[in-house]
């Protein structure tokens, strides 16, 4: 390509986040903990304040001045920890009958004594399991007993994995919040294999818990959908009454967008062009908190981007899944990664099924009436080049009748068909054009006849050379 008289006027970042947000969470017998001050990762320990946990594992709580000591005191005994010491001292009230070492010590933070939540609560017999995928800290006590979902409790419901795994699935697809599972010739590594966001997109978090008994294993799990999920099953059932007061509000706001943006007369591809560029248009991305890691829950919900109108990917495409929805689309969500994990769509167009990804078409910063059409409509192994899935979907994209590019006969294989169509598009008013190459090398399309066109002496454009494409400003 020569040189033209303009380098690029603006440059576009894509960028993706996490479906999970970093900040941790402590849950004790299935109930999430709420804190004053946020628990803190400190040298790989976890450290919360000394008096919410310890009265929320029924101990008393005093704060010895003098001494810069906290006690946790509970009927059996209590347990002493001095700020700024890594030792944890257990007594039965006259003497001192243990110490254990502390990996971190206890520190003050905003007014408030940070204790390692797994020596506090292991202290007082209870057990603690570090949840990686969620990033959470699950707290049972000794003397707790789960809830059982299932019938016969006597019997376990699974004698292999496979059968574990389908259990779970038929609890996932029936959308329970809470279950127990038993099972016979499993481990709990076994168990803690199975990503659950893999058996359904539906689940956002979730937290589980183990008991080993004599032959079998116990699972109790805790599980999120996400927000979408109330929302459409409200849609179809026609009824409301069951939603928070965030999807109750996401709702009529996507009811609201469809009367303005979607006609009777159109067809499955115009109103999915729609909702894109809806999306595209009056979303923006969480650019400043992505790059701070300080991405707020609601970036990651369809409430982020309809109402907030600021998300991340898994905003974006379960905005994308709503909205689809109850245009009458058949679409889902598909997770997976890019560079970090991330969120697109799978959507079903005149009987084909193909994939879009609208963050990946946002412009970041964006740029006012910009919307790129790189990820719209793709088969498997175009959204492949950069995007992978989870898991292998037994729904195969392969039909290319659909894509932006070839639906809109914006294809070129030479400079003579980059010149036409972009001649038909200028004419057609558009002020930002896009193009694709159809098997020739975009750095050799040269530039010059713009110029002539628009009576411009500099332009600026847009090169995503990986997928051929050009975006120019006119």
């Amino acid at each position: 390509m020569k040189k033209i008289a303009f380098i690029l006027a603006f440059v576009f970042f894509m960028f993706i986040t996490p479906i999970y947000a970093e900040d941790i969470s402590v849950y004790l017998n299935g109930e999430k903990l709420i804190f004053d001050v946020a628990p803190q990762n400190i040298d790989n320990r976890v450290m919360v304040p000394f008096r919410m946990i310890g009265e929320a594992l029924g101990a008393k709580c005093y704060w010895v001045s003098e001494d810069n000591t906290v006690i946790m005191s509970k009927q059996d005994g209590m347990l002493g920890l001095i700020i700024g010491h890594n030792k944890m001292y257990f007594s039965d009230g006259e003497v001192v009958t243990n110490n254990i070492e502390l990996d971190v010590a206890p520190q003050i933070d905003n007014s408030r004594t940070l204790v390692p939540v797994r020596a506090v609560s292991e202290g007082f017999d209870s057990s603690v399991y570090w949840d990686e995928k969620t990033k959470s800290v699950l707290i049972t006590t000794s003397d707790y007993t789960p809830p059982v979902s299932n019938a016969e409790t006597d019997n376990p419901v699974a004698a292999s994995l496979s059968e574990f795994t389908n259990e779970l699935q038929k609890n996932l697809d029936e959308r329970n919040t809470e279950f127990t599972l038993k099972a016979t010739g499993i481990s709990t590594e076994d168990m803690e294999g199975v990503n659950l966001s893999h058996l359904s997109s539906a689940v956002s978090s979730w937290s589980y818990h183990y008991s080993v008994y004599d032959g079998y294993v116990e699972a109790y799990y805790r599980i999120n959908y996400v927000m979408a999920e109330g929302i459409i099953e409200a849609f179809k059932s026609r009824d409301t009454s069951g939603l928070s007061s965030q999807q109750l509000e996401v709702y009529n706001k996507a009811n609201s967008i469809l009367q303005s943006i979607i006609t009777k007369d159109m067809g499955d591809y115009e109103k999915e062009l729609k909702i894109h560029d809806y999306l595209a248009l009056n979303v923006s991305y969480d650019y400043d908190n992505y790059l701070a890691d300080t991405i707020p829950d609601e970036s990651h919900t369809p409430y982020g981007a309809l109402i907030k109108k600021v998300a991340v990917c898994d905003g974006f495409a379960e905005s994308f899944r709503i909205l689809g929805t109850m245009a009458g689309l058949e679409c889902e969500t598909v997770i997976g990664y890019t560079e970090e994990p991330h969120a697109w769509n799978r959507v079903k167009i005149d009987g084909s099924y193909y994939l879009i990804d609208v963050t990946f078409d946002t412009p970041v910063p964006n740029v006012p009436g910009l919307v790129l059409y790189t990820y719209f409509n793709l088969t498997d192994s175009e959204m492949g080049m950069d995007h992978k899935p989870d898991t292998a979907g037994q729904i195969k994209c392969t039909d290319t009748k659909y894509n932006y590019f070839v639906y809109n006969n914006l294809l070129f294989s030479s400079q003579e068909e980059f010149e036409q169509i972009f001649s038909n598009e200028l004419k057609a008013g558009k002020k930002f054009i896009s193009l694709k190459s159809d098997g020739i090398d975009i750095e050799d399309i040269e530039f010059e006849f713009i110029f002539e066109l628009t009576g411009k002496k500099d332009i600026s454009y847009f090169e995503e050379a990986g997928h051929g494409i050009l975006t120019i400003v006119v």
